[in-house]
């Protein structure tokens, strides 16, 4: 067994909960993205069917209703996983220690309370923003060949009845 100096122990330490604070802040924004991507058709119709140009169709609302599958939490301990034992190999010559495990998920589950809800807030306000402005241009642009169409439409039928 190798020994370690305190200094590479701090180090270690340090990294691994480094480590599961940025893997917490990877894990939020994927499931975001996620989320975003899975509510694009639902967002994207209610785009498309409007009355009024006010108020424009919000991206957050469904967004942040989605179920976490198998495949995907798969996909995460894989991650998590991979990255941890890149994190040993760096920080200790690839010795796999348990305070370090314990450090990042704790590390992880507590950045993830923590700040996870905030941070997808906060990426989800900048990003609805962002399609609100386009959604309220793009209706601009459609709502008079909207109105031209149901004028074209109406004089017809009345064109019929006479």
């Amino acid at each position: 067994m190798i020994t370690f100096s305190i200094r590479e122990i701090i180090f270690s330490a340090l990294s691994a909960v480094i480590f599961g604070v940025v893997f917490s802040a990877f894990v939020c924004t994927l499931d975001m993205l996620i989320g975003v991507a899975s509510s694009l058709p639902e967002f994207l119709i209610a785009s498309v069917r409007f009355d009024k140009v006010f108020p424009p169709a919000r991206l957050s609302v469904s967004a942040r209703k989605r179920s976490v599958g198998p495949i995907y939490l798969f996909f995460c301990i894989l991650i998590f996983a991979l990255g941890f034992s890149l994190l040993s190999y760096i920080s200790l010559d690839g010795e796999i220690r348990i305070y370090m495990l314990i450090l990042s998920f704790a590390s992880f589950y507590l950045s993830k309370i923590s700040f996870c809800n905030f941070l997808t807030r906060a990426i989800l306000w900048l990003f609805d923003g962002a399609i609100s402005l386009v959604t309220l241009a793009l209706r601009c642009l459609v709502l008079p060949i909207k109105l031209l169409i149901r004028f074209v439409k109406k004089a017809q039928i009345n064109a019929q009845r006479f």
